[in-house]
C-alpha cells in the first residue's frame, strides 16, 4: 500500500467524522462525478473509426493514478466508473446538448450543495480540499475504501478510515 495514499486517506477521514456528512458525500461525490462526465460527453474525440468523449478520455489517466495509489481500490473504482462513463456517453449521444448541459450543470450544483451542507451543518468543519487540493482526488477513493472495508475486503484500511487516524 502506498504511504502517500495512506496519509491522504487518513487526512481525508479526519474531515469526515460525522455520519450525516458522510451520507451527504455518498450523495454528492457520485453526483458531481457523473455530472462532469455528462457535460464532457458533449465533446467527442475521434479515436480510430469511433469516438470517445473528453470525459471518458480524461477518466483513463485518473483511473491509472488511482490504481497507482492503491491497486485494490483503483480496480474497484474502475468497475464503478465504467458504468458511469458508459451512461454519460450514451446520454450525451442520445439527448440534446441543451438537455445534457442542463442536467449536468444541475447535478454538479446539487452535488456540491450536498457537500457544503454536510460540512457546514453536520461536520462543522471546512472541506479537506481547502487545506490540500489533492483531497478532491482522494474523496472517491475514500468512498470506495469505506465500501471495501464494510465488505471485509480491506480490513487493512479500517484504522485509516477512523477519525483518529
Amino acid at each position: 500500500m502506498n504511504r502517500y495514499f495512506c496519509r491522504q486517506l487518513a487526512s481525508y477521514s479526519r474531515y469526515h467524522c460525522d455520519t450525516h456528512n458522510c451520507v451527504a458525500h455518498w450523495l454528492g461525490i457520485p453526483t458531481i462525478f457523473f455530472s462532469v462526465l455528462l457535460v464532457l460527453a458533449l465533446w467527442p474525440v475521434p479515436i480510430g473509426s469511433g469516438e470517445i468523449s473528453v470525459g471518458t478520455l480524461l477518466l483513463i489517466p485518473a483511473i491509472m493514478a488511482w490504481i497507482a495509489l492503491d491497486v485494490g481500490i483503483g480496480c474497484a473504482m474502475l468497475t464503478a466508473m465504467v458504468p458511469l462513463a458508459l451512461a454519460a456517453e450514451w446520454f450525451g449521444r442520445n439527448s440534446s446538448p441543451t438537455r445534457v448541459f442542463v442536467l449536468g450543470s444541475s447535478g454538479f450544483v446539487i452535488g456540491w450543495l450536498f457537500q457544503i451542507v454536510g460540512h457546514v451543518i453536520f461536520e462543522r468543519r471546512k472541506p479537506a480540499f481547502l487545506d490540500d487540493l489533492s483531497q478532491l482526488f482522494i474523496g472517491p477513493m475514500f468512498l470506495t475504501a469505506k465500501v471495501l472495508v464494510a465488505l471485509g475486503r480491506r480490513r487493512d484500511l479500517a484504522d485509516l478510515l477512523s477519525c483518529t487516524a
